[in-house]
Protein backbone atom coordinates (compact mmCIF):
# COMPACT_ATOMS: atom_id res chain seq x y z
CA UNK A 1 0.00 0.00 0.00
CA UNK A 2 2.85 2.39 0.83
CA UNK A 3 4.44 1.86 -2.58
CA UNK A 4 1.13 2.56 -4.34
CA UNK A 5 0.58 5.82 -2.45
CA UNK A 6 4.21 6.77 -3.05
CA UNK A 7 3.77 6.11 -6.77
CA UNK A 8 0.59 8.20 -6.86
CA UNK A 9 2.22 11.11 -4.99
CA UNK A 10 5.28 10.93 -7.25
CA UNK A 11 3.10 10.89 -10.38
CA UNK A 12 1.25 13.96 -9.14
CA UNK A 13 4.51 15.77 -8.37
CA UNK A 14 5.91 14.85 -11.79
CA UNK A 15 2.68 16.01 -13.44
CA UNK A 16 2.99 19.45 -11.86
CA UNK A 17 6.69 19.69 -12.80
CA UNK A 18 6.14 18.64 -16.42
CA UNK A 19 3.09 20.93 -16.72
CA UNK A 20 5.32 23.78 -15.56
CA UNK A 21 7.91 22.90 -18.23
CA UNK A 22 5.11 22.76 -20.81
CA UNK A 23 3.62 26.09 -19.73
CA UNK A 24 6.91 27.98 -19.40
CA UNK A 25 7.82 27.17 -22.99
CA UNK A 26 4.95 29.34 -24.25
CA UNK A 27 6.25 32.54 -22.63
CA UNK A 28 7.45 35.02 -25.24
CA UNK A 29 9.61 37.95 -24.14
CA UNK A 30 8.34 40.53 -26.69
CA UNK A 31 4.73 40.07 -25.51
CA UNK A 32 4.99 39.11 -21.84
CA UNK A 33 1.49 40.02 -20.71
CA UNK A 34 -0.29 37.98 -23.38
CA UNK A 35 2.14 35.09 -23.16
CA UNK A 36 1.77 34.88 -19.35
CA UNK A 37 -1.96 34.44 -19.89
CA UNK A 38 -1.28 31.68 -22.42
CA UNK A 39 1.22 30.05 -20.04
CA UNK A 40 -1.22 30.09 -17.11
CA UNK A 41 -4.05 28.63 -19.20
CA UNK A 42 -1.66 26.04 -20.66
CA UNK A 43 -0.52 25.09 -17.15
CA UNK A 44 -4.08 24.62 -15.93
CA UNK A 45 -5.61 22.97 -19.00
CA UNK A 46 -2.71 20.84 -20.17
CA UNK A 47 -1.58 20.22 -16.60
CA UNK A 48 -4.91 18.54 -15.95
CA UNK A 49 -4.51 16.53 -19.16
CA UNK A 50 -0.96 15.55 -18.21
CA UNK A 51 -2.17 14.45 -14.77
CA UNK A 52 -4.95 12.29 -16.19
CA UNK A 53 -2.59 10.72 -18.73
CA UNK A 54 0.03 10.19 -16.02
CA UNK A 55 -2.38 8.13 -13.95
CA UNK A 56 -3.95 6.26 -16.87
CA UNK A 57 -0.79 5.53 -18.87
CA UNK A 58 2.00 6.15 -16.37
CA UNK A 59 0.69 4.36 -13.29
CA UNK A 60 0.96 0.83 -14.75
CA UNK A 61 4.46 1.54 -16.07
CA UNK A 62 5.55 3.14 -12.78
CA UNK A 63 4.05 0.31 -10.75
CA UNK A 64 5.90 -2.29 -12.84
CA UNK A 65 9.21 -0.45 -12.59
CA UNK A 66 8.74 0.05 -8.83
CA UNK A 67 7.83 -3.61 -8.36
CA UNK A 68 11.04 -4.59 -10.15
CA UNK A 69 12.89 -2.09 -7.92
CA UNK A 70 14.34 -0.46 -11.02
CA UNK A 71 13.39 3.17 -10.44
CA UNK A 72 16.55 4.92 -11.58
CA UNK A 73 16.91 8.24 -13.37
CA UNK A 74 18.33 6.51 -16.44
CA UNK A 75 15.26 4.24 -16.64
CA UNK A 76 12.53 6.74 -15.70
CA UNK A 77 13.70 9.48 -18.05
CA UNK A 78 13.80 7.52 -21.34
CA UNK A 79 10.57 5.64 -20.57
CA UNK A 80 8.73 8.90 -19.89
CA UNK A 81 10.35 10.58 -22.92
CA UNK A 82 9.24 7.71 -25.16
CA UNK A 83 5.72 7.94 -23.76
CA UNK A 84 5.80 11.70 -24.41
CA UNK A 85 6.88 11.09 -28.00
CA UNK A 86 4.15 8.48 -28.48
CA UNK A 87 1.46 10.77 -27.09
CA UNK A 88 2.64 13.77 -29.13
CA UNK A 89 2.73 11.60 -32.25
CA UNK A 90 -0.78 10.28 -31.56
CA UNK A 91 -2.23 13.76 -31.01
CA UNK A 92 -0.56 15.45 -33.99
CA UNK A 93 -0.22 12.67 -36.59
CA UNK A 94 -2.18 13.28 -39.78
CA UNK A 95 -2.57 16.99 -39.14
CA UNK A 96 -1.77 18.19 -42.64
CA UNK A 97 -5.02 19.15 -44.31
CA UNK A 98 -6.97 18.75 -41.07
CA UNK A 99 -8.69 22.01 -40.01
CA UNK A 100 -8.76 20.79 -36.39
CA UNK A 101 -5.11 19.75 -36.23
CA UNK A 102 -3.28 19.99 -32.92
CA UNK A 103 0.19 21.44 -32.52
CA UNK A 104 2.29 21.49 -29.39
CA UNK A 105 5.40 22.98 -30.96
CA UNK A 106 6.53 26.11 -29.11
CA UNK A 107 9.00 26.80 -31.93
CA UNK A 108 6.39 27.21 -34.65
CA UNK A 109 3.24 28.37 -32.79
CA UNK A 110 2.32 31.04 -30.26
CA UNK A 111 -0.09 28.83 -28.31
CA UNK A 112 -0.71 25.09 -27.94
CA UNK A 113 -3.74 23.26 -29.23
CA UNK A 114 -5.99 23.56 -32.25
CA UNK A 115 -4.48 25.41 -35.17
CA UNK A 116 -6.74 27.98 -36.75
CA UNK A 117 -4.49 30.67 -38.21
CA UNK A 118 -1.82 29.02 -40.38
CA UNK A 119 -1.77 25.63 -42.05
CA UNK A 120 -0.31 22.67 -40.20
CA UNK A 121 3.16 21.84 -41.49
CA UNK A 122 5.70 19.12 -41.00
CA UNK A 123 7.57 21.50 -38.67
CA UNK A 124 4.54 21.48 -36.36
CA UNK A 125 4.57 17.69 -36.27
CA UNK A 126 8.33 17.37 -35.70
CA UNK A 127 8.36 20.18 -33.13
CA UNK A 128 5.45 18.60 -31.27
CA UNK A 129 7.17 15.22 -31.13
CA UNK A 130 10.46 16.74 -29.94
CA UNK A 131 8.63 18.83 -27.35
CA UNK A 132 6.75 15.70 -26.24
CA UNK A 133 10.13 14.08 -25.58
CA UNK A 134 11.31 17.11 -23.57
CA UNK A 135 8.16 17.28 -21.43
CA UNK A 136 8.24 13.49 -20.99
CA UNK A 137 11.88 13.56 -19.91
CA UNK A 138 11.09 16.30 -17.38
CA UNK A 139 8.25 14.12 -16.12
CA UNK A 140 10.56 11.11 -15.77
CA UNK A 141 13.22 13.04 -13.89
CA UNK A 142 10.66 14.59 -11.55
CA UNK A 143 9.07 11.19 -10.93
CA UNK A 144 12.44 9.63 -10.13
CA UNK A 145 13.43 12.47 -7.79
CA UNK A 146 10.10 12.37 -5.96
CA UNK A 147 9.83 8.59 -5.77
CA UNK A 148 13.36 7.98 -4.52
CA UNK A 149 13.05 10.84 -2.04
CA UNK A 150 9.83 9.33 -0.63
CA UNK A 151 11.47 5.94 -0.12
CA UNK A 152 14.59 7.20 1.68
CA UNK A 153 14.48 7.02 5.44
CA UNK A 154 15.20 10.16 7.40
CA UNK A 155 18.39 9.16 9.20
CA UNK A 156 19.71 12.64 9.80
CA UNK A 157 21.77 13.21 12.93
CA UNK A 158 19.15 15.55 14.39
CA UNK A 159 16.40 12.95 14.02
CA UNK A 160 18.31 9.88 15.22
CA UNK A 161 20.30 11.36 18.08
CA UNK A 162 19.29 10.14 21.47
CA UNK A 163 18.07 12.66 23.96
Amino acid sequence: MRATSSIAASLLTASVASAAVFALSWIRVPDLSASFGIAISAFLLYGALISVLAFVVGFPAAYLVAKLEAVRWWISTPIAALLGVALAWAFTHGGEGNPFALSFSPWSRDRPGIINDAPFTRDDFVGSVIFGAIVGAAFGLAFWASFTRALRPNNSRERTRER
